[in-house]
């Protein structure tokens, strides 16, 4: 129908023309016309007809191809090979120290300091079933913290932000940097310090002091229990107030608070064990801390790879620092944020 409209329309207008200037040619056979007529029709509607409404179509009709944004952004340095270098150099310099040097049986530091004395009459178990007690418990609590940063750091990007490989694999780089820092600055300590653990002398006396009687007598500082979990515990709060790993300040700050007090009641039942002094448990937690929070911000988080625009919109609106509390008769860690 197109096509006949077009050759009709074509016929017209060569009648009129013909007509207005007077000149009437000789029709040629009626053959010939119907074969250049129809020519001429199908050429031009299928110049500015069919086709050119098929291309309209097309181009109207086109999907529209997004990719939907995650909602995590990493708006920091990127690990690079420098980091996976000094991970694996970290690394094998805590396993040197773990299985190439010799536990030494002589104690260079031996009995309590600083406020040690008034907090293991407080806090040490009166029996060896508590103090056995308190070990196993310290042990479970050592390694939750890290557990739970490690588990977040991976599924909360991965399952809930459409699989946002990019922070789960940044985060996965900084939790192995800080853990094998942790391990060799704890065991290079111990190795070091050779400070005797608060139990050898009782166990000198009553060998069912403990289970744990003369295991490392001469590890007790730094401790490591607590170095694993305030390792765990800054990585987690860092984590979680730097990046907004749930989304909301509030709970990400109650996440970082839970995982503190966690670390801190690991250390407290250590002293209740009678494995380590309060001034151990602290300085374990510093090397955690450092391990898990100042090198983080120093080498991660301190320069932004995107624009200030988008990095201001990005990350946590709450600020915070974690800082430590040393008194007369006290010892611990201190958080302190606002909005």
């Amino acid at each position: 129908m197109r096509s006949h409209h077009c050759a009709l329309k074509i016929k017209q207008q060569a009648a009129s023309s013909l007509s207005a200037s007077g000149l009437v040619p000789t029709p040629p056979p009626i053959g010939v016309r119907l074969r250049r007529t129809a020519l001429v029709a199908l050429s031009m509607c299928a110049t500015v007809g069919p086709a050119g409404t098929a291309r309209a179509e097309t181009n109207q009709h086109a999907p529209e191809t997004t990719t939907p944004a995650h909602r995590l952004r990493w708006q920091w340095r990127r690990a690079g090979i420098v980091d996976y270098a000094a991970t694996a150099a970290l690394g094998v310099g805590a396993l040197a120290i773990a299985f190439g040097t010799d536990q030494s049986e002589d104690p260079a530091w031996t009995g309590p300091a600083l406020f040690d004395r008034g907090a293991h009459d407080a806090l040490v178990g009166r029996s060896p079933t508590s103090r056995n007690r308190a070990d196993t418990a310290s042990n479970y609590l050592a390694v939750a913290p890290s557990v739970v940063t490690v588990g977040t750091s991976l599924l909360i990007p991965l399952l809930g932000d459409r699989s946002n490989t990019e922070v789960a694999w940044q985060l996965t780089v900084i939790n192995l940097q800080s853990s094998a820092l942790n391990q060799l600055l704890t065991l290079g300590g111990k190795r070091i310090i050779r400070r005797e653990r608060p139990d050898v002398a009782d166990c000198r006396e009553d060998p069912n002091h403990s289970d744990k009687c003369f295991v490392t007598p001469t590890e007790s500082m730094p401790s490591g229990h607590s170095s694993t979990a305030f390792v765990g515990a800054g990585l987690g709060c860092t984590q979680h107030l730097m990046l907004g790993l749930i989304g909301e300040p509030v709970l990400d700050a109650s996440v970082c608070a839970l995982l503190l007090a966690t670390a801190s009641t690991s250390g407290v039942l250590r002293v209740a064990a009678d494995r380590h002094y309060l001034t151990d448990v602290v300085a374990g937690a510093m090397v955690g801390l450092t391990a898990g929070v100042a090198m983080p911000l120093s080498l991660h988080y301190r320069s932004r790879s995107g624009s200030s625009e988008e990095a201001s919109t990005s990350h946590s609106s709450l600020r915070w620092t974690v800082t430590p509390l040393v008194g007369a008769n006290r010892a611990g860690i201190g958080l302190y944020g606002w909005f």
